[in-house]
């Protein structure tokens, strides 16, 4: 049942990540790593942001286990009647927020891009971008608010698709409106507000398909939303560690010219396979953990949190050593065309390279945090993530001093993997989970794989770059190249050292429970 579920969010966030990288190819072409591309970076950070924390955090962290057991112990009724109510407080309070955020924008801006202050036209231009694409927080709550619903009735297709739109909309502003109408960064902006609204109204009719009844009813604040809300709080750091990581990171290379576009072009990169299994794998465990706990059905949520690692662990440790090789024809291959010049693109490779060392533990975080939400404790992920925040804020400002922006995304990494160390722990001293012998000589056997893999890409590589040549064309073959031989390299090795077979794919595929 996983692997189905897994592999339906998975395929649709995938199907939304190509797309995002077809987006950003585009936005490099435009704006390349200029002033335009840093004030639309930086102002894009807060809309993204508040996405993950909602969509993908905080909020879907704390809704859906207060939804699934509402549902189970008291049925539909009441279930609809706290989720009308929720959705109502949630409103309000988000609309007022936005309101104070627009008018204070220019000192929310100072505190994110502090290096923008001395650049006049600059900070100008990334406080009205932020203003016009804040709108987008209310849509995105609410669009997290409704698959929070769907989720809890096993309906996963629809949430996972709604970021599908974003980037629809995005392409539409890309490659139409702004080459035939009005070539202006303000553009995209709309585009931004615009999906939202989009979003919205796709999951809106999707929950109308189902036996919920959405109203809108009077706010009122009783223990169920109490709860909610209070669970939310310390969600808010948990979900948003990596996050808040990100900003902090963007605020000190806001100091630099062109590193905030390197470190969001690589952050682009790294996210395709932290979209595909991190956020897929978070969305499917976490009604089914929550049911097991309620169940206390201990072994069964043991083998779920097992299989759910092992699913990480298959599909990130091969990406991180593909990436740490052939980082720079991932760059050249995605955006080396128009304003995005060879020099982007090694920059861009470096930023790359060091983000890729914590893309496992990235994704493991998704993966463990759910055991914890299940039990509706967010407290104690809120602690760990702080924890995270202030080693990636101090190794910031360290590594940044010596290595710029390229020790700025190391210290993002190196603050990923304490928090996994740290999530471990606190899931093995509470008896929630236990690793398996099963887990542990996959993950060598997976690490031995990716390994030769990556030996195998970092001989060819120079190879193909020597017989190919510059012309866009022959950059996207030279990816396309090495990301087959990748792909195929590393399902040989699985099969030949066991990791995994055709025949065990096909059980776990067909499996229905």
């Amino acid at each position: 049942m996983i692997l189905r579920a897994f592999l339906t969010v998975g395929a649709l966030t995938g199907m939304s990540r190509v797309l995002g990288f077809l987006r950003d190819i585009s936005i490099a072409s435009f704006f390349g790593t200029s002033v335009f591309a840093d004030a639309f970076v930086m102002a894009f950070r807060l809309p993204n942001l508040f996405r993950r924390l909602f969509a993908e955090g905080a909020y879907t962290a704390a809704f859906v286990p207060i939804y699934a057991s509402t549902l189970a112990e008291k049925g539909q009724e009441e279930a609809t009647l706290f989720a009308n109510r929720s959705s109502a407080v949630l409103t309000i309070f988000l609309s007022f927020l936005s309101i104070l955020a627009i008018l204070f924008m220019p000192w929310i801006i100072k505190v994110i891009a502090p290096g923008f202050v001395e650049d006049q036209s600059k900070f100008d231009l990334t406080v009205s971008l932020s203003r016009i694409m804040f709108v987008y927080l209310l849509f995105m709550a609410l669009t997290a608010h409704l698959s929070g619903i769907l989720n809890s009735h096993k309906k996963f297709a629809v949430a996972a698709a709604a970021p599908v739109i974003l980037n629809l909309v995005f392409l539409i502003a890309l490659l139409v409106v702004i080459p035939l109408f009005y070539s202006s960064v303000y553009v995209l902006a709309f585009a931004v507000s615009v999906a939202g609204l989009a979003q919205f109204l796709l999951v809106f009719f999707a929950v109308c398909r189902i036996p919920v009844k959405l109203a809108v009813v009077k706010p009122t604040i009783d223990g169920s939303v109490k709860k909610l809300f209070k669970l939310m709080g310390p969600g808010l750091v948990t979900g948003g560690a990596q996050q808040l990581n990100l900003i902090v990171g963007s605020a000190i290379a806001s100091m630099q010219a062109g590193a905030a576009s390197y470190l969001y072009y690589a952050d682009r990169v790294y996210q395709l396979p932290l979209g595909l299994v991190g956020v897929a794998l978070g969305v499917v465990l976490l009604p089914q953990l929550s049911s097991l706990f309620r169940s206390k059905d201990q072994e069964k949520a043991n083998n779920l949190m097992n299989s759910g690692l092992e699913l990480a662990l298959l599909f990130t440790l091969p990406a991180t050593a593909a990436l740490l090789v052939i980082a720079e024809p991932v760059v050249i291959g995605l955006f080396e065309r128009g304003a995005f010049d060879r020099a982007s693109s090694s920059a861009t490779a470096a930023a790359l390279m060091a983000y890729a060392i914590g893309l496992p533990s990235f994704v493991l975080a998704k993966v463990m945090a759910p055991g914890f939400f299940a039990q509706q404790n967010t407290k104690t992920p809120m602690y760990y993530a702080l924890w995270t925040i202030g080693l990636n804020l101090i190794l910031a400002l360290a590594f940044g001093f010596y290595w710029g922006f390229v020790g700025i995304a190391l210290a993002t990494s190196l603050a990923g993997w304490l928090n996994v160390f740290l999530l471990a722990g606190g899931l093995y001293k509470r008896g929630l989970w236990r690793w398996s012998q099963h887990l542990l000589l996959q993950a060598c056997k997976l690490v031995l794989c990716s390994s030769v893999m990556a030996s195998l890409l970092h001989w060819l590589a120079p190879i193909f770059g020597r017989w190919l040549g510059e012309s866009p064309f022959d950059k996207i073959l030279h990816l396309t190249v090495l990301v087959g031989i990748g792909i195929v390299s590393f399902f040989f090795l699985t099969i030949v050292t066991k990791t995994t077979s055709l025949a065990r794919l096909r059980t776990q595929l067909a499996k229905k429970g």
